[in-house]
């Protein structure tokens, strides 16, 4: 079952977006998350949050909708707790919309907590009103649904991370890929469009 998480960061919602939001089985709202409901057209099944800052419009939006109260001191953050209430639930796979926001400690906490998720939990992908960002981890191979002139970037989570791409402008044989370096960014698809990882924790981002 996918199961769509909603953080509080920034989304706009698009056609993209909301395809991706009708085809989940579960829609958990972490806290401000909820606000981002209505544009994708989907009704949270379950609210999870300290509800420091989701509004009460949004709260009487949804005045039906189970609530999971947890207290502001606390040491995760909403998005940990929703991604975990929806493995609970039965998810075997997450998607993540609203990770990234103006908080760029927000941001990046997200995006690692949705790598981790992937790497030790479930497949988990994270979606952007601008990009798809997907993970792969151990063994594992991710076949690009983009159309030719796709900007994609390929980013190590890891210290080292064995990857090939073959159908893209610059493709890799077993290339060995640094962390935090920038020789995986501005790549571009050509023709199907095929990552493989051997080893480590990769994250792919497609621009949209």
């Amino acid at each position: 079952m996918i199961a769509l998480v909603l953080a509080g960061g920034e989304l706009s919602p698009d056609s993209r977006l909301r395809r991706l939001a009708r085809e989940a089985g579960l829609i958990v709202a972490a806290d401000s998350g909820l606000a981002h409901a209505p544009g994708l057209g989907v009704t949270p099944d379950l609210i999870v949050g300290d509800f420091d800052s989701v509004s009460a419009a949004d709260l009487e939006r949804f005045p039906d909708v189970l609530r999971m109260e947890h207290p502001a001191d606390k040491g995760q953050l909403d998005l940990e707790l929703a991604a975990e209430a929806a493995l609970w639930q039965g998810a075997t796979r997450l998607r993540l919309m609203g990770l990234v926001g103006r908080r760029c400690d927000q941001s990046l906490a997200g995006l690692l907590i949705a790598a981790r998720l992937h790497r030790d939990e479930v497949p988990t992908t994270a979606h952007t009103s601008v990009a798809d960002i997907h993970f792969l981890s151990g063994e594992e191979t991710l076949v690009l649904d983009a159309p030719p002139g796709t900007v994609f970037s390929l980013l190590s989570l890891s210290n080292e991370a064995r990857v090939s791409v073959s159908g893209a402008r610059y493709p890799l044989s077993s290339f060995t890929l640094p962390f935090g370096v920038g020789q995986g960014v501005s790549n571009v698809t050509e023709t199907g469009v095929e990552i493989r990882l051997t080893t480590g924790l990769l994250s792919t981002i497609v621009e949209r």
